[in-house]
């Protein structure tokens, strides 16, 4: 598991499309990889697994519209 510090590294966007916010988190660089939740989840559902992702993986998730 990370450390607090690594934890700190995480970032949260809200990027625009077609005028609506769309949240989105991104953790390290390299190699994507998108993460998507399935109905009645959201992005945040993600973070345990994100937390166990190598630094040298960049990991997005995303919420879906109307999810969050």
């Amino acid at each position: 598991m990370r450390s607090g510090s690594d934890a700190e590294k995480l970032i949260v966007r809200f990027p625009v499309a077609e005028d609506r916010n769309l949240h989105t988190t991104v953790h390290g660089s390299g190699k994507p990889l998108l993460l998507v939740h399935g109905i009645g989840s959201t992005a945040a559902g993600w973070q345990p697994i994100i937390a166990l992702m190598p630094p040298d993986r960049r990991v997005m998730a995303v919420d879906l519209r109307g999810a969050a």
